[in-house]
């Protein structure tokens, strides 16, 4: 019987695709069920449900269009470290053009497992489901599951197998195709919520926290959700005047909470505005899960009435990314204000300020050594950047020291004026380490600045120089050879060629 198991499989999925064919959707759910509660001495998988419907369900025009969405996603310059994504779980249609900004983000990235939490859709239960299955299945094919994490899960009281549950949902599955493009040697952990408490959120997190253990450092969460549904069809209708302007500050405030970690802000604002985020749960959850109080960014924000031009009933989408803490906010200010300080006092006394006169307090991870650079504008235009690569100083000295040669020693320009300096934008970019490259291929646009040596000679470029400029990895190795007094091609022999990351923040006013 074990062995002919996949024949059986085969046939009932050749008939599940008749059937659906003769739209007799409730047999095929009840093959569906059946396939997925059999003993489960065999190797169970979960096919996927939706495809032909929420996306493509030809393997090649699947990926076709998934590339095309990544393409022309532009990003900002993004952070070192990714722990977690918001991403949206509608039609391909509406919502993959925005789920591409947070897919793009981590193109290339090195995680063990992506926990997938999902609001529940289609089944009402208590506390949260996971589902113990090999693999889940895509037109693309078999993404495994990390059953060793799925079965300590259940284990707790607050985690249940409802299979059913997972049969139908489309808001864990539309994540895979997309994961599947820019992920390699990945396991997932499914998760769905249904009703919980605001209480039950934190210990959920704990649970997850403690069951991943130090390898949550090798983990991405992932939160499906889409934000407000407005209209009728949703029976959420809280305006009726400007409403795509009302819906985007609706939307904004909840995006405000996630941008500052605040779980128990952004579950208070739910209850207040009855806001319609369905993955609401599912989003208060991940960020809780992360080892540290997170840092949002938002990439991207659309809705579906901005799509289609018409906002009777809309939804929206947005795509965020959650990093691993590094400078707080109040960090980065202070930086900020030493880079500007030092400036003003060094056109006001003709040496750098002492120590004991700078105007910030210096924090412990100011006092780490790290190499940083400063970058001046002056209307947009570059003015001046010199920094240091290596941590050698302290890193509020690297900024005072970066922002005087930047100024002042930079050959590419004069020498800064006192009078300019109202009219100069301050930039600071902290590096990561230095990572030497051994296959171009690792070199990840937006993520990554380089440092390309040869015959004495060195060229650097910060990540945001990619982005700004619009770059590929082939233009932005021979930007940095160019920088260095290369040949555009040197990279290609002979070259030592280095990576690194950089937190990289600026003044929005003076």
């Amino acid at each position: 019987m074990k062995g002919s198991f996949p024949v059986w499989r085969n046939w009932l999925l050749k008939l599940k695709k008749t059937l659906r064919l003769l739209g007799r959707y409730y047999l095929n759910f009840l093959l569906l069920s059946l396939v997925l509660n059999l003993s489960s001495s065999w190797a169970i998988i979960r096919p996927s449900a939706v495809a032909g419907k929420w996306y493509r369900e030809d393997p090649k025009a699947l990926k076709a269009q998934i590339e095309t969405f990544l393409k022309d996603a532009k990003l900002p310059s993004l952070p070192s470290k990714i722990n977690a994504l918001i991403v949206p779980h509608a039609g391909y249609r509406f919502s993959g053009p925005t789920a591409a900004y947070a897919y793009k983000a981590i193109a290339g990235r090195d995680y063990n497992r992506v926990v997938i939490l999902a609001p529940s859709h289609y089944a009402h239960f208590y506390g949260v489901s996971t589902l113990d299955v090999v693999a889940y299945e895509t037109p693309l094919g078999q993404v495994p599951v990390d059953r060793k994490v799925v079965k300590a899960l259940l284990k707790n009281p607050l985690f249940k197998e409802h299979t059913m549950a997972h049969l139908r949902e489309h808001a864990i599955e539309a994540q895979l195709p997309f994961l599947q493009i820019v992920l390699k040697n990945f396991k997932i952990v499914p998760i769905l919520i249904s009703e919980v408490k605001d209480e039950d959120v934190f210990i959920l997190a704990d649970i997850l926290k403690k069951v991943l253990g130090k390898d949550i450092k090798n983990t991405l969460f992932i939160a499906s959700s889409d934000f407000t549904h407005f209209g009728p069809m949703y029976g959420y209708v809280p305006f009726k005047e400007n409403v795509p302007q009302k819906i985007k500050n609706l939307d904004m405030e909840a995006v405000e909470f996630i941008k500052k970690g605040d779980a128990k802000g952004l579950l208070d604002y739910y209850h207040k505005t009855k806001i319609t985020i369905c993955g609401i749960y599912p989003i208060a959850i991940t960020i809780s899960s992360l080892a540290k109080q997170p840092k949002g960014f938002l990439l991207h924000y659309t809705t579906s009435g901005e799509i289609l031009s018409n906002y009777s009933n809309s939804v929206s989408y947005v795509a965020m990314l959650l990093d691993e803490p590094g400078l707080s906010e109040n960090e980065r200010e202070n930086l900020l204000k030493l880079a500007r300080f030092t400036l003003k006092y060094y056109f006001n006394h003709g040496h750098p300020p002492a120590v004991e006169e700078i105007p910030i307090k210096v924090s412990p991870v100011l006092k780490e050594k790290k190499g940083a650079f400063v970058t001046l504008k002056k209307h947009g235009e570059l003015r001046g950047c010199i920094g240091f690569i290596r941590p050698i100083f302290p890193l509020y000295k690297t900024v005072m020291q970066a922002s005087l040669q930047a100024a002042f020693a930079d050959p590419r320009f004069l020498p800064l004026r006192q009078e300019e300096l109202k009219e100069i934008d301050i930039e600071i970019s902290v590096l990561g380490p230095i990572i030497p490259v051994k296959k171009v291929e690792e070199i990840r646009v937006g993520r990554d600045g380089l440092i390309i040596k040869k015959d004495g000679q060195q060229g650097l470029l910060l990540p945001q120089v990619a982005t700004e400029f619009n770059l590929d990895r082939l233009k932005f190795l021979e930007l940095t050879c160019k920088k260095a007094g290369l040949s555009p091609s040197a990279w290609k022999k002979g070259a030592s060629i280095y990576r690194f990351t950089a937190e990289v923040f600026g003044e929005k006013k003076h």
